[in-house]
């Protein structure tokens, strides 16, 4: 009987550390699904955010003129605030609604001017300037929900990482192609310039912002695209 008692209990003790064995699996699982989640949402803050946000401005620039994508960057409050309210992340007003109903009226008609008058070039420049708009008024919304979790700087740090990788396997043949030495000074500064003003401040304050207010406001007080606007017009003046 003794013997069959000390059986019994290894055997309990066998299967106890077989169940521990197995939890330990299973959260180590969840930890790397559960990371992978979470640098894929970085992933995807920094396509929207950066890589299309950056892409399709300085693509659309080339085309048409500085004038229009700036004006057509002030839609990035309207789309923000269609956005948060087709996910339900904001409630919709009649103010609200009166507002995007003016700016889209706005928009089409820069949009089919530029198109009749301009020509096709300026119509094609617009309508990159204008997915630039929504995609970072994309990125404002779904990003406002990560910054209750996770603390701007780092937000922020995770979100270029991923949109330089993704902006360099775009860019990568031209950079390596360009004559870095033969650019001229002013060019230099327009980089700097959008670095230190239009990238790392512009975003950081646009993320504090966006962690105390809702994707709306912070749109309409946006200082990001405004910054970078300058220093890439500065740059192509040159």
């Amino acid at each position: 009987d003794l013997v069959e008692d000390v059986e019994r209990r290894g055997a309990g003790l066998e299967q106890r550390d077989e169940e521990a064995d197995r939890d330990e699996r299973a959260l180590a699982a969840q930890a790397v699904l559960v990371s992978l989640l979470v640098i894929s949402l970085f992933a995807l803050f920094g396509l929207l955010g950066v890589a299309l946000n950056q892409g399709l401005y300085l693509s659309g620039l080339r085309y048409t003129t500085a004038t229009d994508a700036i004006l057509l960057i002030a839609t990035i409050p309207a789309f923000t605030l269609l956005v948060a309210t087709i996910l339900r992340h904001e409630r919709a007003e009649a103010g609200k609604v009166a507002g995007l109903a003016i700016s889209f009226a706005g928009v089409a008609v820069l949009v089919v001017g530029s198109g009749l008058g301009a020509g096709r070039n300026a119509l094609v420049g617009d309508l990159l300037v204008l997915t630039n708009s929504f995609s970072y008024s994309v990125y404002l919304v779904l990003s406002r929900p990560a910054l209750e979790r996770y603390d701007p700087l780092t937000l922020i740090s995770w979100v270029f990482v991923m949109g330089t990788i993704e902006m360099s396997i775009v860019a990568l043949p031209s950079l390596l192609r360009t004559d870095w030495g033969a650019l001229p000074l002013p060019a230099w500064e327009g980089f700097a310039y959008a670095l230190v003003f239009g990238t790392i401040l512009a975003y950081g304050l646009n993320n504090w912002a966006l962690r105390h207010s809702s994707a709306s406001r912070v749109a309409s007080r946006n200082p990001g695209p405004a910054n970078a606007s300058r220093a890439a017009t500065s740059t192509s003046a040159s």
